[in-house]
């Protein structure tokens, strides 16, 4: 995958990183908002992150 295509258009890339990681830890499959369904396996799946992620509007307010 390669994930230059998502980072340049994101906003915060860094919260992005972090959500896309807990999504691909705790999700079966995904339908992503264009192509089909896919199942996650493999090392997609890592190990759970230990911290929270917060939006970028509420960093620094929390």
């Amino acid at each position: 995958m390669d994930e230059s295509l998502w980072r340049r258009s994101s906003e915060d890339p860094t919260v992005q990183y972090q959500s896309r990681q807990r999504v691909l830890q705790v999700a079966d499959y995904i339908v992503p908002g264009h192509g089909p369904m896919f199942a996650v396996a493999g090392p997609a799946r890592g190990p759970a992150p230990l911290t929270p992620i917060l939006p970028c509007f509420l960093r620094g307010y929390v």
